[in-house]
């Protein structure tokens, strides 16, 4: 997948010396995430929190984000990883040419009003399109890590859909590789270090919906 997973992934890989495919079954990468706002959150002292003399850490942006009701009742520990990550995402995206507004970081609380009290500090949170990368939204946020990756040596294999996992064994072993299908053609592809499955946007499947709730139909 070339989303807003695939697209990261296969830059640290590069970075990491490996060579790249990435299989993308649209006619472009991006994504749910070129269509999205590009309103994410970042916080636990990125820089330019210091920049403006907002002081923060991971530990700060956990206590205050587990107060948020949209996270109150999420798994704590993926909630504290996605916290120590956040500072680190915030520049790795910086290094890789997705730019932000130049200004101290605000916050608003899911009412839409200042927050009070908190323990951080300002930091931006989704929905606050003020804060959004630089530019067309989504497009913003997936266009300079195209590039990014392009740069480095990326090849990217679009119209290409995986139908399969090559394993040593049908259902065991180390993964070989993937099958994917193109214009009613198979292309099989070997990974000699590993593959990657970049494919979260999965609010267009039904199926994988109701696997957490019935309800989503």
């Amino acid at each position: 997948g070339a989303g807003a997973t695939g697209l990261p992934a296969a830059i640290a890989a590069r970075e990491g010396g490996a060579s790249v495919i990435v299989v993308e079954m649209n006619y472009d990468i991006g994504g749910h995430a070129i269509q999205s706002g590009g309103s994410t959150p970042y916080g636990g002292g990125t820089s330019l929190q210091k920049k403006y003399g907002i002081e923060d850490s991971p530990e700060k942006f956990f206590m205050d984000i587990i107060r948020e009701s949209e996270y109150r009742f999420s798994d704590r520990e993926i909630i504290r990883k996605f916290c120590e990550e956040s500072a680190p995402t915030f520049e790795f995206l910086v290094a890789n040419g997705v730019m932000f507004p130049d200004r101290a970081p605000s916050y608003r609380s899911d009412t839409g009003e200042p927050a009070r009290n908190r323990v951080a500090g300002p930091v931006w949170t989704a929905g606050v399109n003020e804060q959004s990368p630089v530019g067309a939204n989504g497009t913003a946020l997936i266009r300079p890590l195209e590039a990014s990756a392009r740069k480095l040596g990326v090849q990217f294999l679009l119209k290409h859909t995986m139908t399969a996992l090559v394993r040593e064994e049908p259902f065991a072993g180390r993964v070989l590789g993937v099958t994917a299908t193109t214009d009613g053609k198979v292309v099989n592809i070997r990974a000699t270090k590993g593959v990657i499955l970049g494919t979260g946007g999965h609010s267009s499947n039904v199926t994988f919906r109701r696997i957490f709730d019935v309800r989503l139909t």
